[in-house]
């Protein structure tokens, strides 16, 4: 299969009342628990999650135009920078 070289652009928006307790509901899901705090100052608009024990990593939920509501985990993040 040839590589393709494919640009886009995902576009994040900020979060209505029932896309934040949507966020914190799927946060929950994923083991966060309350330990969450939506912004939509920050460069990625979002609900972050921060971890409750050593073995979570910080990460942040989005909405997005293109794909919806994503969980995002950055290299620095998971410690990879």
């Amino acid at each position: 299969m040839k590589e393709q070289n494919i640009t886009s652009t995902i576009s994040v928006l900020g979060m209505t009342d029932h896309q934040i307790k949507q966020a914190q509901r799927v946060a929950k899901t994923l083991g966060y628990g309350e330990s969450t705090a939506y912004t939509s100052t920050s460069a990625a608009a979002g609900l972050y999650c921060l971890p409750l024990t050593n073995a979570q990593k910080r990460g942040v939920l989005v909405q997005t135009k293109e794909l919806g509501l994503i969980f995002i985990q950055g290299a620095e993040d998971l410690g990879l920078d």
